[in-house]
């Protein structure tokens, strides 16, 4: 169902979801390391990745690239680390 308004509610819904993650991790953060609290965001965004290539039979990160994977997911890190500290 490739509609212009799936594409809309989709992204909706990624707003909501994507606003209702930072509230909790900012609640989080007045309680817990900023550590602790990447790491359980990155963590839980991984498992949903490693389940959503499995179903969707998506394609796996190639080797060839494991530099660039690295560069990008220190670049994706940073930021969020920062968002939390004090």
């Amino acid at each position: 169902m490739n509609t212009p308004l799936s594409g809309i509610r989709l992204g909706a819904a990624g707003i909501v979801v994507l606003c209702a993650m930072d509230a909790v991790a900012k609640a989080l953060g007045a309680h817990l390391p900023t550590f602790e609290v990447v790491f359980v965001r990155f963590a839980g965004a991984a498992v949903w990745l490693v389940l959503w290539i499995w179903l969707s039979r998506g394609a796996r990160p190639k080797r060839s690239n494991l530099g660039r994977h690295i560069m990008r997911g220190r670049c994706f890190r940073s930021p969020p680390s920062c968002s939390f500290m004090r």
